[in-house]
């Protein structure tokens, strides 16, 4: 708790979003994170701040605000036991501040960490275990002079579980708890860091080859890295051919926390060919880690995962079908959409779609192939009493009951009284001209393209016709559909339309 005048004169960070930095409350540690309070690293020397416990990272203070009181020296006079900055044990109520660890049953660890009295001798105590069930090793107290480093052991005897290390207030000079028992430097040592993979399977397509294989690290890594082999052993895929490996993998030096992970794609990445191959798969263990690494559960969960799958999907099959024209002609009361096929292979049937925007899709018919050819196969499909608008597409199915999406084509009645315009070609190809076509003696005042976003993407005002026909430029717009606004004789009208 401070005063009025240091509270003016200090940075209090109380409104610190959420979001500033990945929230730890769940990480378990096999070091401590941010032992010495560094992060984050107040902007001001000689200043205190309230930090909400998501901001700093490895620690959770139990405050009902989530309130942590960092100070940066030299505030008050006091210099940090470790780096710039240390920690008040309360920020404005009284509350215990911890972290925890990944331990495993039988595992011994050293701790240690420094405490210093505020105005006079502020006591506390450390508890460790289970989180809900730690016990009370050491009640300490100090005066306001120097930092005194505590230390000690633990022997984890509560089996492969989190643990918890806990400070807890019990006094201060001054008779409130909020103001003193200064902590700085907390350290757990004789931890061996771990490691496994992040998940038991992964897959990706051949042509992008991602999603590789990702460890779960937690520990502190040295300087040069730890090594440990990443073998195959199994799986359908082949080495060289399908993919590239090599043996052993370095995990970069740093300290990890059991819940950010580091991909293999080092050593491992996919060979992208033209094979109709089918999906194949890659099987890794873990093997042979340098020493003091471990493959052991670095996350708590209660699983070792020292095996994954990796599976190549192959994207190189052959279309059953090549068309070679898909089109559509109108009338008052119907669509007649025809399509003309370049080859069919191991074809089974096309099914007609259609759409009242583009985007929902209605299956309105089955057309069934004809027999295996490399010849032009020609169909035809007469729909009656369509929608004024309508979208369509072929979704062309194998024998395997694999499928392939036709290009999109669009159609409008043209006797439809309530058009009161149409634009072609629409579909219109990219780079193109669309088109308007209006009634005789009517007069466009403004027209803009919109994306389905509702975005306006282009805007022309005091448009002038030449006969019945106004050409827009369509600036280079990517594939996908859009709405051309209009206002024609002071009403404002919409036409749907596809960029291919």
């Amino acid at each position: 708790m401070k005063t009025i005048l240091q509270q003016l004169t200090s940075i209090v960070l109380l409104f610190m979003p959420l979001f500033f930095l990945k929230n730890n409350i769940q990480a378990q540690a096999r070091i401590v994170i941010n032992s010495d309070f560094e992060q984050p690293l107040l902007a001001n020397a000689n200043s205190f701040g309230f930090v909400h416990h998501t901001a700093v990272p490895g620690w959770v203070t139990t405050s009902t605000s989530g309130m942590i009181e960092i100070w940066r020296a030299p505030f008050n006079g006091v210099i940090a036991a470790s780096g710039q900055q240390h920690i008040e044990l309360n920020a404005n109520e009284p509350a215990d501040l911890y972290f925890d660890a990944c331990m495993f049953n039988g595992e011994v660890l050293n701790w240690s960490f420094f405490h210093r009295g505020r105005n006079g001798r502020d006591s506390a105590r450390l508890l460790i275990g289970p989180p809900g069930a730690e016990l009370e090793v050491l009640r300490f107290g100090t005066g306001r002079n120097a930092w005194v480093e505590y230390s000690g052991n633990f022997t984890n005897t509560f089996g492969n579980r989190t643990i918890r290390f806990r400070f807890q207030p019990i006094s201060t000079a001054g008779g409130n708890l909020t103001v003193g028992n200064f902590i700085d430097n907390v350290q757990v040592i004789g931890l061996a860091p771990i490691v496994e993979f992040e998940q038991t399977t992964y897959s990706s397509l051949e042509s992008t080859g991602g999603n590789i294989p990702r460890l779960l690290v937690n520990g502190r890594i040295p300087a040069g890295g730890l090594a440990l082999n990443i073998e195959i052993v199994g799986g359908t895929a082949n080495l060289d051919i399908d993919f590239s490996h090599s043996l052993v993998f370095t995990i970069p030096a740093g300290d990890y926390d059991g819940t950010n992970s580091i991909d293999i794609s080092s050593i491992f990445s996919i060979i992208d060919d033209a094979n109709d191959e089918g999906d194949e798969t890659v099987v890794f263990r873990l093997e042979n880690p340098q020493a003091p690494l471990v493959i052991n559960d670095p996350n708590c969960s209660g699983t070792i995962n020292n095996q994954t799958t990796y599976t190549i999907l192959d994207d190189d099959f052959l279309l059953a079908v090549e068309l070679a024209r898909f089109t559509v002609s109108s009338e008052c009361k119907s669509n007649l959409l025809y399509w003309e096929s370049a080859t069919e292979f191991e074809h089974a049937y096309y099914v007609v779609e259609q759409s009242k925007d583009g985007i929902s899709w209605q299956s309105i018919a089955r057309v069934n192939a004809q027999e295996n050819s490399s010849e032009p196969k020609s169909y035809q499909f007469d729909h009656r009493n369509p929608a004024t608008e309508t979208y369509y597409r072929l979704r062309m199915v194998d024998i395997y009951g694999e499928s392939e999406f036709s290009d999109v084509i669009y159609a409008i009645l043209p006797c439809n009284t309530n058009t009161t315009a149409t634009l072609y070609p629409n579909p219109v190809t990219k780079n193109g001209l669309l088109k308007l076509n209006i009634p005789n003696n009517s007069q466009i005042n403004s027209l803009r393209i919109v994306d389905m976003q509702g975005r306006i993407l282009n805007q022309q005002l005091n448009i002038e016709s030449i006969g019945n026909e106004i050409e827009i430029d369509i600036q280079d717009l990517p594939s996908a559909f859009y709405q051309l606004i209009y206002q024609i004789d002071g009403q404002s009208k919409s036409l749907p339309f596809v960029v291919q």
